[in-house]
């Protein structure tokens, strides 16, 4: 079985940033867009059977400006395990992806820390910036094209 650092390894290496190569994975039946019951705090917690990581991406769809490395308008892989956000995603302003991870943010309460920037999210997969209220949407789909 794939864990989540070996997809990304493995995305980051085929060029998971790049607009010339695009893929996407449709994701695990668990995630909330595919079992309505389910939400995003359970489904990251692990309470749906998803081991190691529940894995999913962020479209930064209703961000304006770039924050920090975050490019608006695209698409970041997620993790969450062991207490730490694993992320991977193209770095704003440079013709390169990434793949990072902090700690520091709790999803049970609602937040998580992509690159460094704490966000807060809810059950409907909406994702908040501090000073910008909504900037994305959570996705089942995997890829540079969520």
């Amino acid at each position: 079985m794939w864990t989540f650092r070996a997809i990304v390894i493995s995305a980051l290496a085929m060029g998971l940033a790049s607009d010339s190569w695009a893929y996407l994975f449709r994701g695990l039946p668990a995630c909330p867009w595919y079992s309505p019951s389910h939400t995003w705090t359970e489904y990251l917690a692990g309470k749906y059977g998803i081991k190691p990581s529940p894995r999913f991406s962020i479209k930064f769809d209703h961000l304006s400006h770039n924050i920090g490395n975050i490019q608006a308008g695209r698409c970041y892989t997620v993790g969450f395990e062991n207490d730490r956000w694993y992320v991977a995603g193209p770095v704003a302003g440079q013709n390169r992806s990434n793949a990072d991870n902090y700690g520091g943010a709790n999803p049970q309460d609602g937040k998580m820390n992509i690159w460094g920037v704490i966000m807060t999210f809810d059950n409907e997969g909406h994702v908040f910036g501090d000073q910008d209220g909504l900037i994305g949407t959570m996705k089942c789909t995997i890829g540079p094209d969520c």
